[in-house]
């Protein structure tokens, strides 16, 4: 069965909030490390790159976006898939992680995957983008201007670090004044555009329930609203 291929790179450990996403849709997911085998494209449904994924993982990358197979980049990742869409970005690295304060542009708002981020709000990143020019399309930027969610052919590229544990980002926020109800947020918004890639930019199959969860869907009665989107 085509699935799901999350490539763990160089300093990511342990699953953030995308695995529990695709795990809570009933999405057949498989976890590698940069330094594993890698799988056929005939096996991947969606690639997602978190972190520098090395050169064997690069070249999948970019055998999935001749195939146009979806493709995510978070992170380090980002610089990846930008290279496999052909559309190469420049990235400097921000360590530890710094807060950015997105805004979301036109474009942004017509897009069922940016349209809902939050605009004004603060968000964590660890990479710098550089302008994003050569046919990609711009749905959020910081303060700045930089890019920080992108999109162009069968590739998406995030800065953001939308990926992490809750446990991970309440550390990093440690000097908020309310580190925890910070943490809660920046989290839930990161697994909400993470969802929102894999509903609408990888979509469902025949056999995937509409409301993209496991088990017997809820049964239509009176008073009782469905809204599967």
């Amino acid at each position: 069965m085509r699935g799901f291929v999350v490539v763990h790179g160089r300093g990511v450990s342990g699953p953030g909030p995308l695995e529990r996403v695709l795990e809570a849709r009933g999405r057949d997911l498989t976890v590698l490390a940069a330094g594993d085998a890698v799988p056929e494209i005939g096996e991947v449904r969606a690639l997602v790159l978190r972190g520098d994924p090395g050169p064997g993982f690069a070249a999948l990358a970019v055998a999935c976006a001749e195939a146009e197979v979806p493709l995510l980049g978070v992170g380090a990742g980002a610089l990846a898939v930008a290279d496999a869409v052909g559309a190469p970005l420049t990235g400097t690295a921000a360590q530890p992680p710094t807060r950015v304060r997105i805004a979301v542009t036109d474009a942004g708002r017509q897009d069922p995957v940016g349209g809902p981020l939050p605009p004004g709000s603060l968000w964590l990143t660890d990479l710098v983008l550089g302008p994003a020019d050569g046919g990609w399309s711009v749905l959020a930027t910081g303060a700045d201007g930089a890019p920080v969610l992108a999109t162009r052919g069968a590739g998406t590229v995030v800065s953001l670090r939308c990926d992490l544990s809750i446990d991970e980002v309440e550390s990093l926020l440690a000097d908020d004044p309310s580190p925890a109800i910070a943490a809660r947020f920046v989290h839930a918004c990161g697994a909400a555009l993470l969802g929102r890639w894999v509903d609408r930019t990888v979509g469902r199959t025949d056999e995937e329930t509409p409301w993209g969860r496991r088990g017997p869907g809820p049964v239509p009665r009176a008073g009782v609203v469905l809204h599967p989107a």
